[in-house]
């Protein structure tokens, strides 16, 4: 089941979502862009224990970045720090185009990461709760392991 999400319809965006399916379309602010979902598990467990975290290698492991806000357009001027749990490959390393998964620890708050800075391109999403791998596989226009430049969190009250 696919869904099509428009940002300034967040409300109806976050009821749809929870009626489930494997993947949806996401509309972006400026440019139309699709966003597959990536959701595989919980995410109440993440090491790095916030509402938004990237990592650095596949299954949360290793160095992590968490925002200290709901969007950022430009994931350019941040870096992995070291998460202190399990290893810190890639610490120091920055973050644009160097993610592999992510965790959504918010308990109302839809995740995007953006192939684009801006919020544009293509993307990867993650339902409030859960934790997964970006994709790195056909179709290759959502591949976004180590190719992510910007983060939104939608449909936060």
């Amino acid at each position: 089941m696919r869904y099509t999400i428009r940002r300034p319809l967040a409300a109806v965006a976050a009821a749809a979502l929870t009626m489930g399916g494997t993947s949806g379309l996401v509309a972006g602010s400026a440019q139309a862009g699709d966003a597959i979902q990536i959701s595989q598990w919980a995410s109440w467990g993440q090491p790095c224990g916030t509402y938004l975290c990237l990592y650095y290698s596949p299954g949360l492991w290793n160095a992590s970045w968490r925002p200290a806000h709901y969007v950022d357009k430009d994931l350019s001027g941040n870096k992995f720090y070291d998460s202190g749990y399990f290893g810190s490959a890639g610490k120091g390393q920055v973050v644009n185009d160097n993610a592999a998964s992510a965790g959504n620890r918010s308990t109302n708050c839809l995740l995007i990461i953006w192939r684009d800075k801006n919020l544009m391109g293509y993307g990867n999403f993650l339902h409030p709760g859960w934790s997964g791998d970006f994709i790195e596989h056909s179709p290759a226009v959502y591949h976004l392991r180590n190719a992510g430049s910007s983060v939104d969190m939608l449909t936060c009250n």
